[in-house]
């Protein structure tokens, strides 16, 4: 994917901060959710925050970019490669965090800086910068970010303990809200907010019914070396990885069971299981795969003939669970389905119609038919990519 343009990167220093919209695809979003979803160490590594108000955010923070998929996805070179344009240097991996609202539960955070945090870390410069991931949608209900618009320039604001968090000093904070732009950042997942460390931003209590967990990569300058160590790490290279890498560890899950009940989803993998309690129950591929088929069927004209359609399908990773419990068989479901779209569209149509006609044909079986776990006789959990249709007389 290519870097940000000369457009988004003098918007990003206006405004400090620049939304891309769609960064990940709805099918990487998937595999975001469930992985995040599926990681038990999300929750028991999380630390609480309490805002003071009755609220309780949570945060899971870690150092390093591995070869796992949180490490995939703060290597990617779609968000490495943005975040180098915008801050005009090479960057390397300060640390990530996933951060947790839980519903009606998740607590607010006030007015404050990243640099307000990191400049005791020995970095000298605010040539920083957070990509913040949707994972789950954002919205105003949820407690999505705000942000003033181009509150960057203010440069870095003193920090402290002002009730019961540790933020930017609310005098100048309350003076910034009379001049500057608000702006709530309300995300899809997938969408991915860009900002600067001096950015100030805060977020409400999270009072829907729906959760808001949101993966947040850090990133420094190459020449902003810290002078000296901290909890995070100094500069080390960073190796990118292609766009690809996502789905491609997405392309597999694993079922877990303890003593016959469904515990988990497991992403791939060095994992431990508590065998004989805890046991692999199956194994998933979220590959593309293909189905052949051909059915005979007759011609308004009675003409009999044979349709051959070949069918490609995958599961959809936000419902592997469905695709693994509730469907026995889908690929005869699959066929069935496909049976049905052929044997009620050619006998309405004659011979040399139904050769002119083989593209409709095929797009009616690729259509979306009703709602379950596999894509088409089931919906919930594959997806049907265009068939490939020839038509055979007998």
């Amino acid at each position: 994917m290519p870097s940000v343009s000369a457009d988004q990167i003098a918007s990003f220093q206006e405004d400090g901060y620049l939304i891309l919209r769609g960064l990940f695809d709805s099918e990487e979003a998937g595999i975001l959710r469930a992985a995040a979803q599926a990681d038990q160490s999300f929750q028991d590594h999380a630390y609480d925050l309490e805002d003071g108000e009755g609220g309780k955010a949570q945060l899971v923070l870690w150092n390093s970019a591995g070869e796992d998929l949180w490490g995939a996805i703060a290597r990617s070179e779609r968000v490495v490669n943005a975040m180098e344009g915008l801050l005009g240097d090479e960057v390397y991996h300060y640390h990530s965090k996933m951060s947790i609202k839980q519903p009606r539960t998740g607590g607010a955070w006030s007015w404050h800086q990243d640099y307000g945090y990191w400049y005791q870390n020995g970095c000298l410069f605010p040539d920083m910068g957070s990509a913040f991931i949707a994972v789950d949608p954002n919205t105003r209900a949820n407690g999505c970010l705000q942000v003033l618009k181009g509150s960057h320039k203010m440069g870095r604001i003193e920090h402290g303990r002002y009730g019961d968090q540790t933020g930017a000093d609310p005098e100048r904070t309350d003076e910034a809200t009379k001049t500057m732009e608000l702006v709530y950042v309300e995300l899809d997942p997938g969408d991915t907010l860009f900002f600067h460390s001096n950015l100030l931003h805060r977020s409400d209590q999270n009072t829907s019914p729906d959760p808001r967990w949101s993966l947040i990569c850090c990133y420094n300058t190459k020449h902003n070396d810290p002078y000296k160590d901290s909890h995070h790490p100094r500069y080390a290279p960073l190796e990118k990885l292609p766009d690809t890498a996502i789905k491609e560890m997405g392309a597999k899950l694993f079922e877990v069971e303890d003593l016959g009940q469904f515990r988990t989803l497991i992403d791939p993998g060095f994992h431990f299981i508590c065998w004989p309690f805890t046991a692999v129950a199956g194994r998933l591929t979220l590959r593309i795969q293909q189905l052949d088929i051909i059915c005979e069927t007759k011609t308004r004209d009675n003409v009999f003939v044979q349709v051959a359609v070949a069918v490609q399908y995958r599961v959809l990773v936000g419902s592997a669970y469905d695709a693994y419990y509730r469907l026995s068989d889908p690929r005869g479901q699959i066929q069935s389905y496909v049976f049905d779209v052929v044997r009620s569209s050619v006998p309405r149509m004659e011979l040399d119609e139904c050769f002119a006609s083989k593209a409709d044909i095929a797009a009616a079986v690729s259509g979306c038919p009703p709602s379950g776990p596999m894509g088409f006789p089931a919906r919930l959990a594959c997806r049907m990519a265009p068939s490939r249709f020839r038509l055979l007389t007998s």
